[in-house]
């Protein structure tokens, strides 16, 4: 009777063998990670149910629909310029300047129903088979009230045309003596459009 272990709960000693105090732990395991399964499935259900309940409820209480939020620059992507219509026509030339290289123009097109200055320059040199290549040549930031359609951007337009290029030069919007307001470079289509009608 010595080496017998009563299974007693009460007794302290029941856990002294190891089987017994295995089985005892991994039942322990089982139970709290049931428990915690339990509760984790619980709440997720029941916050699904809390969640379309509140969507639910602005909709038929408020009137609310649900809408896409509109692509807030949409008129600078391809597709949206591809599906634009382009017409321009290339107005009278007003010679310029000449040089030993090249004759100059001012000229102007039609973009968004605005008055589009630029300056073509066309080299002297024979024409080659399939005509001179061409540059729509877009200038950069300059402040438009300082903006100069024969002094800005006259050295590359000369280089340019030395080398045998045609050279448009254009005025975007609101530049030079060109209609129209001058906008942001960064969030929208119109010095975008202005170059498209360019060609």
């Amino acid at each position: 009777m010595k080496n017998q272990i009563i299974d007693n709960p009460k007794n302290p000693k029941v856990l002294e063998n190891p089987s017994r105090r295995k089985k005892w732990v991994i039942t322990s395991v089982a139970i709290i990670l049931a428990l915690l399964f339990g509760v984790a499935l619980y709440t997720k259900q029941n916050n699904q149910v809390v969640y379309e309940e509140i969507a639910q409820s602005l909709i038929q209480n408020r009137g609310l629909i649900p809408t896409p939020t509109p692509f807030m620059f949409e008129e600078i992507t391809i597709p949206y310029l591809r599906e634009k219509l382009y017409q321009s026509n290339l107005a009278a030339l007003e010679k310029v300047s000449e040089s030993s290289s090249y004759t100059s123009y001012l000229t102007s097109y039609t973009s968004d129903g605005l008055n589009i200055n630029g300056l073509i320059t066309i080299p002297k040199s024979n024409t080659p088979n399939g005509g001179f290549p061409a540059i729509v040549f877009v200038h950069g930031y300059i402040s438009p009230k300082t903006y100069q359609t024969l002094v800005n951007y006259s050295s590359y337009v000369d280089y340019l045309a030395k080398n045998g290029f045609v050279v448009f030069k254009i005025d975007l919007r609101g530049h030079g003596i060109s209609d129209g307001t001058p906008g942001g470079a960064y969030y929208s289509s119109d010095y975008i459009i202005d170059t498209l009608n360019a060609y």
